[in-house]
Parts: structure tokens; C-alpha cells; sequence
């Protein structure tokens, strides 16, 4: 069951990506064909970069984490 908790919101994500980049893919091929790959590009750059810029964010929530457990809040938000 807890596969299941995280799998659905990734799925989603996933979905909902996909409708969007299709959503603008068929705005801008219908008036500037020239433009229709620029989209898809773009839009996977902006999938990539907002990917790794999150996987940042958990890895430092989980340093802080780990930091504060161990009741060492002057070293708290500083990475070693």
C-alpha cells in the first residue's frame, strides 16, 4: 500500500506533463509548424531542471533532518 502513495502522485505528474506539452504542441502547430519541436524540446528542459532542482531539495530536507535528530541546531542548514 505504500508503493501505491507514492506511485499515484508520480503517475499523475507524469500524465498531466504529457496533456500539457500535447496541449502546447497542437496551440503552436496550429499556427507555426517551424515551432512544433521547439516546444517539445523546451518543455523536457523544463521537466529535466525542475527534476533535478527537487531532487536537491529532498536531498538537503533530509541532511537538515539528520542534523536536527542529532539536536545540532547551530550546524543546521550548513552542509559538511
Amino acid at each position: 500500500m505504500k508503493i501505491n502513495k507514492l506511485a499515484i502522485p508520480l503517475m499523475l505528474n507524469n500524465i498531466t506533463s504529457m496533456v500539457i506539452t500535447l496541449c502546447d504542441q497542437a496551440m503552436i502547430g496550429k499556427t507555426y509548424m517551424e515551432g512544433f519541436a521547439s516546444v517539445d524540446i523546451i518543455g523536457n528542459n523544463i521537466y529535466e531542471i525542475t527534476g533535478v532542482l527537487e531532487a536537491i531539495s529532498i536531498s538537503l530536507n533530509i541532511v537538515d533532518s539528520k542534523v536536527k535528530g542529532k539536536n545540532n541546531i547551530e550546524n543546521l542548514g550548513y552542509v559538511k
